[in-house]
């Protein structure tokens, strides 16, 4: 009897977590504003849709993006994406691989001990499953923050780097504009390279530099690099 109620539990449980997501809800945003406008595209999507090789994992991904609701994924980590440059199918197709790892291992498990004359009641792997793939499909929303938070505190170490690159391009009499972009030449870093882009992006768009710096300090989540922007 113990054993039924605890199964009945775990059922309930796992019944909750698969469905909830579904009920009927508050539209969410991005699926509204993808209805009123479908050529919209979040910055991540638009680097999906240039990715050329594809696996299994992106593959996944994709057929998620285009066929399951966004309210299924709860909050989606777009800030941690964008700074860590993960691709929106990529972080679905992770979070649905590690959601089919959590519900099958518990039946493998099950047939093992079947298999060594332990018998479980069938409900129990089944339950099991569904609890273990619904915690294990938040793991890629804990590493995408914590590649975040790395690639913000590397960011903020090499940032020093640029201000006194750009400080001694000034002094070798250039220019504010020639000394920002001679300063992320020069770095080979990421940090560098992204700077970099920035500055690519706003000079073709016809806008000065330093509000493409602020662009990217408000992504990154860098007051630093804002405040060296407005001193520009």
């Amino acid at each position: 009897l113990q054993l039924a109620i605890a199964a009945g539990c775990l059922l309930g449980l796992g019944v909750a977590l698969v469905l909830v997501p579904l009920l009927p809800a508050q539209p969410h945003l991005a699926d509204a504003l993808d209805r009123l406008n479908p050529d919209r595209r979040t910055p991540v999507a638009v680097a999906a849709s240039a990715v050329t090789d594809l696996d299994v994992t992106d593959k996944m991904g994709l057929w998620a993006q285009q066929h399951l609701p966004a309210a299924l994924w709860f909050r989606i980590p777009t800030r941690e994406l964008l700074i860590i440059r993960k691709p929106l199918h990529r972080y679905l197709g992770e979070k649905l691989t590690y959601a089919l790892l959590g519900l099958v291992f518990p039946p493998l498990l099950g047939a093992v001990t079947l298999l060594m004359g332990i018998s479980l009641p069938f409900t129990i792997p089944v339950l099991a499953g569904i609890v273990l793939g619904a915690a294990l499909s938040f793991l890629p929303d804990y590493n995408a923050r914590d590649d975040a938070k790395t690639a913000r505190d590397e960011f903020t170490r090499s940032l020093g780097a640029y201000i006194d690159q750009v400080a001694m391009a000034s002094a070798s009499g250039s220019g504010t504009v020639q000394s920002l972009e001679r300063a992320a030449y020069i770095g080979d870093s990421w940090v560098f390279a992204r700077i970099e882009d920035e500055l690519n992006r706003a000079r073709f768009a016809g806008r000065p530099p330093w509000d493409g710096l602020t662009e990217l300090s408000a992504e990154m989540n860098l007051p630093e690099l804002a405040r060296f922007a407005d001193t520009m």
